[in-house]
């Protein structure tokens, strides 16, 4: 049994090491013209812009069903314990918020910059 690994083991290092070798020579030479006029390129940067207001649309939206869910419960418990809890987690999720929409807008501010449209 150990050998039947042993020689697996010593095939996948060989076929990793020939498939790496393959991957490097078939390199084909980018410019920076291409680059930027690039189908791919233009793809990222729309999915980039999506995704950025995907993110802060659903940041706005979790950060207030879950304070909401943490005020509900501060309401219905008598306990003064959880009622602190209640205030930690109601923090940390406006914090979380707050910093999520941060790099949201540093991000588009990062997108225009490089001329990113509709970032």
């Amino acid at each position: 049994m150990k050998n039947i690994l042993k020689n697996f083991s010593k095939k996948a290092i060989l076929f990793y090491s020939f498939l790496v070798s393959i991957l490097f020579i078939n390199t084909n030479f980018v410019f920076a013209d291409d680059l930027i006029n690039n189908n791919i390129t233009k793809g990222f940067q729309k999915m980039l812009q999506d995704g950025l207001n995907l993110l802060m649309l659903l940041s706005s939206g979790v950060a207030l069903v879950t304070v909401g869910i943490q005020l509900f419960k501060k309401h219905y418990t008598g306990d003064e314990m959880e009622s602190k809890q209640c205030n930690k987690k109601i923090l940390t999720i406006i914090i979380a918020w707050i910093a999520l929409m941060s790099i949201s807008v540093v991000f588009k501010i990062i997108g225009n910059y490089f001329g990113v449209k509709g970032a």
